[in-house]
């Protein structure tokens, strides 16, 4: 079994060059926040983990009979452990390859499922997340070449576009704080051709 993790707050300090910590709370929301835009952005977690999952399963569900199709958040899927309903009992289902799991569950409430999945810590894919990981920290926690602090960025977002908006000490009325924009595009869009 091929464990794969984010990079960890030491790895990321590390890499930073900082030490102390000062700066631990901001850079594990850095990391945080990377790893969600990254991982919502493929709508998928990506590192290659153990998962548990439950999916519950409704009346109407149950009364329409259909073959149900449950999205497992962690694929590609290398391993099933167990796939029981609510009262311990194994059903019967079948995965797909973009992690779908399939099966008609009419008489139950809910299924569980324990699985390993997710992109092995060696494959291409993973080394492209990786990568954009790596840039978007790195980025999100530098200031026109200096270490941003938590009080520094005014907002950010990732609508394929990173962008991150610092508050800057430049011209100010009493206390209004004039902005300063700078903007990250290019790294996610590197997982479009794995993420498609």
């Amino acid at each position: 079994m091929a464990i794969c993790e984010w990079p960890t707050l030491e790895e990321v300090k590390a890499e930073l060059g900082i030490t102390g910590t000062e700066q631990d709370a901001f850079l594990t929301r850095s990391i945080a926040a990377s790893i969600g835009a990254i991982e919502g952005y493929v709508h998928r977690k990506l590192p290659q983990q153990l998962e548990s999952e439950t999916f519950y399963i409704t009346d109407c569900d149950k009364c329409i009979g259909y073959i149900h199709r449950l999205q497992l958040k962690r694929w590609p899927i290398v391993s099933v452990t167990t796939c029981l309903d609510g009262s311990g009992n194994a059903v019967e289902y079948s995965i797909d390859e973009g992690g779908m799991l399939c099966g008609t569950f009419m008489t139950s409430d809910k299924i569980i499922v324990d699985y390993e999945g997710g992109l092995d810590c060696a494959s291409e894919a993973f080394n492209i997340a990786l990568d954009v990981f790596w840039d978007m920290v790195t980025y999100r926690n530098s200031k026109y070449g200096e270490v941003a602090t938590a009080s520094d960025v005014k907002k950010e977002s990732v609508p394929g576009v990173y962008t991150i908006e610092y508050h800057s000490p430049t011209s100010t009325e009493g206390s209004v704080t004039a902005s300063s924009a700078k903007y990250y595009e290019g790294s996610l869009s590197l997982l479009r051709t794995y993420f498609a």
